[in-house]
């Protein structure tokens, strides 16, 4: 491993460490994975090497799990959306790093893409189309998880097509759900049995203080929760 890499990796291990976590330092040392990642091959396969002593997956669930309790902040979610870069560039093309980031980070990956950032929200969808596509057998833990089903089909629901990110967005949702159905009668005909009814229940979104409203069949969005208060 480099000594860049290497030093790193222990600033990323520090940062988790420390009680109070440097928003800046942290998104800067993601960034640097990202871009990594990208460019090296070599490097991304030593950073998903559990013989690196750093457990490099192991971090990043961490460091997901502490950016989740902070109060929602533009810097907080920023941090989050370099995290869900760095982890989709470290699965691209690596079937042993997609199935690290499929076994330890799923339920995290699930509660970010459930966030209702749209930024975010692609990223995971692209997290889970490289991953299916590479492990269709992952699939059933997707449709195990209705919540998270529903929040790939709203971002088609939701918006339209009148910008590229916007297209980017659901283009990466598509994709997942093709690679869910792909060959797959039963989840198929599990999709082709799902019926617009209600809105669905996030505690997450309630735990920031939003929630998801409907207004006569014309989408979905994402509102502040109205908190009843006693008097």
């Amino acid at each position: 491993m480099s000594e860049q890499l290497h030093s790193q990796l222990s600033k990323l291990a520090h940062e988790i460490q420390q009680k109070s976590l440097d928003i800046k330092s942290t998104t800067e040392i993601l960034r640097y994975f990202r871009n990594v990642c990208a460019t090296d091959k070599e490097s991304q396969i030593k950073l998903g090497d559990d013989g690196n002593n750093f457990h490099c997956v192991d971090l990043m669930c961490k460091l997901f799990d502490k950016l989740l309790e902070r109060p929602a902040s533009e810097e907080n979610m920023v941090c989050l959306r370099v995290g869900c870069q760095f982890i989709g560039n470290l699965i691209v093309d690596n079937q042993s790093n997609q199935l690290k980031v499929h076994n330890k980070c799923f339920a995290h990956i699930r509660k970010l893409m459930l966030l209702g950032d749209g930024s975010l929200s692609r990223f995971c969808a692209m997290i889970l189309y490289n991953i299916i596509l590479s492990h269709p057998d992952v699939r059933e833990d997707i449709l195990k998880e209705n919540d998270l089903l529903r929040a790939i089909l709203i971002q088609e629901d939701e918006f339209s097509f009148g910008s590229y990110p916007t297209f980017m967005r659901i283009y990466w949702s598509i994709l997942a759900l093709r690679n869910i159905c792909e060959k797959c009668p039963e989840n198929q005909a599990i999709i082709a049995g799902l019926a617009k009814k209600d809105v669905a229940y996030s505690p997450v979104l309630e735990e920031l203080g939003y929630t998801l409203h409907s207004e006569d069949g014309k989408g979905i969005k994402i509102a502040p929760l109205k908190r009843h208060t006693t008097e």
